[in-house]
């Protein structure tokens, strides 16, 4: 018995080195990786494959390697004065000054982003924009003088806005915008303190509140939260309503007292009160663009509606839904909801609604449309084909062949299935003495170019538009690539001789020259034409350059023009703005803003003769040949 021991020890000793062995034998049995061998070169006459393309960086790869914001300097200075009502100044005022941004200052790529692919694009810009907004914001504050300064400001746009607890500040001046030079004025408004208990329906206040406080024909917003519940208001009567998670109250009429006094007033909240629903059409009479909806309240006694809608009514489009509107955050009480085709037309359907504790899903019927109420339009091809990728807008012409044509960018159109459509049409205006007013139609097609053509009378007018085979059309500016106006030029072609049916003709989406001086035109009807090339100039403005004669034949034509000598000419002695005039071309103007050295640089003036003017200084020059003209000095 005592020899057992030793035996199970040798035993176990015995797996254990059994056991090692095996898991040698496995290791030494697994394959090793290697690395893959290297491609055979490709046989003589035979493309090796490409290499794969380069994976494109992440979001979050591309948002890191974004580049810091770039802000324009300059050597201008701005000053902010803030007074009290009585003209006295006040200090400690917080003064903003925000350069206005351009899309060039952040964005060197293309937009608007209208692709679902774009998305990433679209963030990016997003980024970009916020971020050089931050950089290009500066603050001051007002001294016992009311005033601060700004220094190294650009010569371009600045938003100004101030800020102060318990005043209400507004900007004085009479374009919101301003530029170096210039001293923006802020008055300053004692406020009174509203303190606010707001109460959602369970009785529980919400984190954050909206207050809408409409006085009079003003209206302004501000913000409320729970734990700082008194908001400054302007000391004056008006109406105030409270907004805050998805629950409204009912308009309040409020007398905020004088200023530096306090108000307490409990709100209670109720459910956002609603209409929403769709305009249900006739089979095959839905509109291509929009209807429009009005919707008025009928109080009890009241004298007449009230509208609950925007004037000219709530414009409701074919997509994303078909035809749905949505009326948020109304009012308990009566409600009239009406239907017009047409901006200006008659309301061809009205209903009653009731809203009383919750929000009403309600849909309108339109009847079917009169045949007064529209033309039937068909347009034709060069071959005879039908044409459906149209656009029609509805206008009017006076028996003297002048021609108003009002809202040609859309008019209401029904698409029928035999290619042709129903254009809705408006009352005429009232034409004058002697003269008999007309519709006219213009008639564009993607692919063939616009033609215009008046509506016959009668009851029920039917036209048939027919189309040339169109040119398409390549300008090359010579000059302007190298130029310092690639950017700002636009090209036109206008008829000539002008005739009521024929239109001026814009490249897609009014684009310039590209950056070989470039511009194409891809469909235009043949005939005689003369290439307008403009510049935008001064503030925000646009002046005819250079005028070209062209004639476009069907298919292909090119052309080569010259790009003209533009030349710039320095104003001193000015004050504030300075415009320039070409004498002999009324309209032919533009104006610009003086510099704090009383200087305007007044750039891309064609050759000519000119009036230059800053208040009641003014002066006549030639240009080129003049450089500089100073109203300082007598003429």
């Amino acid at each position: 018995m005592a020899a057992r021991p030793p035996l199970l020890a040798f035993i176990a000793l015995l797996l254990l080195a059994a056991g090692f062995a095996l898991g040698y034998i496995a290791a030494s049995t697994t394959p090793v990786p290697h690395p893959p061998a290297p491609s055979p070169p490709a046989a003589a006459g035979v493309d090796a494959p490409p290499p794969p393309p380069p994976t494109p960086p992440t979001l979050r790869q591309a948002l890191a390697a974004l580049p810091a914001p770039v802000v324009p300097t300059g050597d201008g200075t701005i000053e902010a004065l803030v007074r009290l009502p009585d003209g006295s100044p006040l200090s400690g005022v917080t003064v903003t000054l925000q350069i206005e941004p351009r899309t060039d200052d952040f964005w060197t790529g293309p937009t608007p982003f209208t692709r679902a692919e774009d998305t990433e694009q679209r963030v990016l810009y997003q980024v970009l924009s916020t971020r050089w907004r931050d950089a290009a914001r500066t603050t001051a504050v007002t001294g016992n003088d009311g005033l601060c300064r700004f220094e190294a400001c650009p010569d371009r746009d600045h938003r100004p806005w101030a800020e102060l607890p318990g005043y209400l500040i507004q900007y004085a001046g009479s374009q919101y915008s301003i530029r170096p030079g210039r001293t923006a004025e802020f008055t300053a408004i004692p406020a009174s303190l509203l303190r606010l208990v707001i109460l959602r329906p369970d009785g529980t206040p919400p984190a954050v509140a909206t207050l809408r406080w409409e006085y009079g024909t003003g209206r302004s917003t501000a913000s409320w939260r729970v734990e700082k519940p008194e908001v400054p208001l302007p000391p004056r009567s008006g109406t105030l309503t409270v907004l805050a998670d998805g629950f409204a109250s009912d308009p309040q009429p409020l007398v905020i007292p004088a200023a530096r006094t306090s108000t307490a007033l409990t709100v209670r909240l109720r459910p956002k009160l609603a209409l929403r629903g769709r305009v249900l059409f006739p089979e095959g009479e839905a509109t291509k663009g929009p209807a429009f909806l009005n919707l008025e309240l009928l109080p009890e006694g009241a004298a007449a509606p009230l509208p609950a809608s925007p004037p000219g009514g709530h414009a409701i489009q074919a997509s994303p839904e078909r035809f749905a509107f949505a009326f948020e955050n109304l009012a308990p009480g009566r409600y009239r909801l009406s239907l017009r085709r047409t901006r200006r037309g008659p309301v061809v359907a009205a209903e009653e609604v009731v809203l009383a504790d919750a929000p009403l899903d309600r849909d309108l019927r339109a009847p079917p449309l009169e045949r007064v109420r529209y033309a039937v339009v068909r347009a034709l091809g060069p071959a005879g084909e039908t044409l459906r990728d149209l656009s029609v807008g509805v206008g009017f012409s006076w028996s003297t062949g002048a021609v108003g044509l009002g809202g040609t960018a859309g008019a209401a159109t029904v698409p029928r299935e035999d290619g042709s459509l129903w254009v809705l049409l408006e009352d005429l205006p009232e034409a004058p003495d002697g003269k008999v007013a007309a519709y006219t139609l213009e008639v564009r097609s993607e692919l063939h170019g616009a033609r215009r053509v008046d509506l016959p009378g009668g009851p029920a007018p039917e036209v048939v538009v027919r189309f040339e085979a169109p040119g398409t059309v390549l300008l090359t500016l010579e000059g302007l690539a190298e130029s310092r106006f690639l950017g700002k030029v636009r090209v036109w072609l206008s008829p000539t001789p002008w005739s009521k049916e024929r239109t001026t003709v814009f490249a897609p989406g009014f684009a310039g020259p590209d950056a070989e001086g470039r511009i194409r035109f891809p469909a235009v009807p043949p005939g005689t034409y003369e290439a307008v090339l403009t510049l935008q100039v001064g503030q925000s403005e646009t002046a005819v350059v250079g005028k070209f004669p062209l004639a476009v034949a069907a298919g292909p034509n090119e052309a080569v023009l010259p790009f003209p000598a533009l030349h710039a000419v320095v104003v001193k002695g000015a004050s504030e703005w300075v415009s320039v005039a070409r004498v002999g071309e009324g309209g032919w103007s533009f104006s610009s803003a003086v510099g704090p050295d009383g200087r305007a640089t007044l750039d891309g003036l064609p050759e000519g003769e000119y009036r230059f003017q800053s208040g009641e200084r003014r002066k006549t020059a030639g240009v080129p040949g003049t450089a500089e003209v100073d109203l300082g000095t007598p003429p």
